[in-house]
């Protein structure tokens, strides 16, 4: 008796373990369902969503008892079929299918030849712009990167610009803080602080802008957009650089620090009942570092310093006004006794802006901005090898920037904003350019 129940129990599970696998595929699945059953009991299966419908279904339950012969019974009705490939894996194809790698019949006289796999084509291509955030306030639930992690990304002398060497489509070298977007020039990238154009953003030109003039202790949100910008951005090739300072809120906050270049002193908080400020100053010291990298008879001294100041204040429930200062300067000298060199450069730069938001109701948003600056840079160096060659260079630029604008933004739906705006800008620039070369040739 033993023996005769141990068999029929056997003969059972046979029975059921048959029955089940017949069930993989059943009619109450979509075709794309049934296939991935069949896969999941580890058949190798390529298919595509090109043939392959999502509102396929299975017609009827097969009869077949194998999986792989039902997925083919189930795949028939719509002119589809399996074919074995040489891997040992199977290939949804259509009807009498383009040539695949088939596997050689054993079995028959004369295997066929193998033939090329097809290929299948592309049903569309979407190519779109790009855009990064990094900075973002740590007010917002929404962030793409902590400012932690920011902290940790490796990039020189804490300089803000520098986070974007490694975005996709930046090229940039270790020396300076400008970059290169998607191929274009330096100047091709719009560099906007709070809604107000940036020209040389940088500081010690004749050192090839190794730092910016942006603090990233200021820096509330920053994004970068490789291409596909809106009109209002405008006059721009490569890309936009849009940096929002922080909007402070709250108790004062008060921080003084150094880092391995510099040394900065910040304050932000509360003013009044509906006011805030942020003020942030910074001096580097890299005139001190670099007595250590200078060889003997070599003398180089670059400094620099910048200011960052911003007053809002809310004047109605829907209207903030806010004015703004960035102030920036640097100073540089390099002396080479031994090779007779002597050049050096320095800039000043200033701006200075007022803006007014107003939300006359929940659908528009109208910003208004006047705004002034000042650009100076001055460059002077001499070259000398007597009695053979002496070279003397000057260079002289100023710059003024004046204007105003007005954006205006219409959010019909969720879906569908409208935006106008007008601007008017002055530029005027003065250069003075010398040179003096003296040559004697045998």
């Amino acid at each position: 008796m033993p023996v005769l129940r141990l068999t029929l129990a056997g003969l059972l599970c046979l029975l059921l373990a048959s029955s089940l696998r017949a069930q993989e595929v059943h009619d109450r699945q979509f075709l794309d369902e049934a296939i991935e059953a069949v896969r999941a009991l580890g058949y190798e299966i390529t298919w595509s969503d090109a043939l392959v419908k999502p509102w396929m279904r299975v017609r009827e339950t097969p009869e077949q008892p194998e999986p792989i012969e039902a997925l083919r019974d189930a795949l028939e009705p719509y002119g589809l079929t399996l074919e074995r490939l040489r891997d040992g894996g199977w290939l949804v194809v259509e009807g009498e299918l383009p040539a695949v790698m088939v596997a050689p019949d054993t079995s028959a006289p004369e295997a066929e030849p193998p033939r090329a796999e097809p290929i299948l084509p592309l049903e569309q291509v979407v190519i779109v712009a790009s855009r990064y955030t990094l900075y973002e306030g740590l007010s917002t639930t929404d962030q793409f990167m902590s400012g932690e992690e920011i902290r940790l990304m490796p990039h020189l002398a804490d300089d803000s610009f520098r986070a974007f060497h490694r975005l996709p489509g930046v090229a940039a070298n270790d020396f300076s803080a400008a970059f290169n977007l998607r191929g274009g020039a330096v100047e091709e990238v719009k560099v906007v602080l709070d809604g107000l154009e940036l020209f040389d953003p940088y500081h010690m030109r004749t050192l090839f802008n190794p730092l910016s003039i942006v603090d990233p202790g200021i820096i509330g949100s920053a994004q970068l957009l490789s291409g596909g910008f809106t009109a209002d951005y405008g006059n721009h090739m490569s890309g936009v650089l849009d940096i929002t300072s922080e909007q402070p809120a709250g108790l004062p906050v008060h921080e003084v620090g150094a880092s391995f270049v510099s040394a900065f002193a910040r304050s932000s908080g509360a003013w009044g009942d509906s006011g805030s400020y942020l003020v942030s100053l910074r001096r580097g010291y890299l005139d001190l570092i670099a007595d250590a990298v200078t060889g003997e008879g070599e003398e180089l001294s670059p400094r620099y310093s910048d200011l960052f100041a911003k007053f809002s204040r809310d004047v109605s429930d829907r209207s903030t006004l806010s004015a703004q200062v960035l102030l920036a300067g640097d100073d540089t000298r390099f002396t080479d006794d031994e090779d007779g060199e002597d050049f050096g450069g320095d800039s000043q730069l200033g701006y200075a802006w007022l803006s007014l938001e107003t939300e006359p109701n929940d659908q528009l948003l109208w910003r208004n901005m006047v705004f002034g600056g000042h650009v100076e840079t001055s460059e002077e160096g001499s070259l000398t090898n007597l009695p053979f060659e002496f070279v003397y260079r000057s260079y002289n630029r100023d710059v003024s920037i004046y204007g105003l604008k007005s954006d205006l933004s219409w959010s019909l739906s969720d879906r569908q904003v409208w935006m106008f705006g007008a601007r008017y800008r002055d530029l005027s620039a003065d250069y003075d350019y010398f040179v003096d070369s003296t040559r004697q040739t045998d």
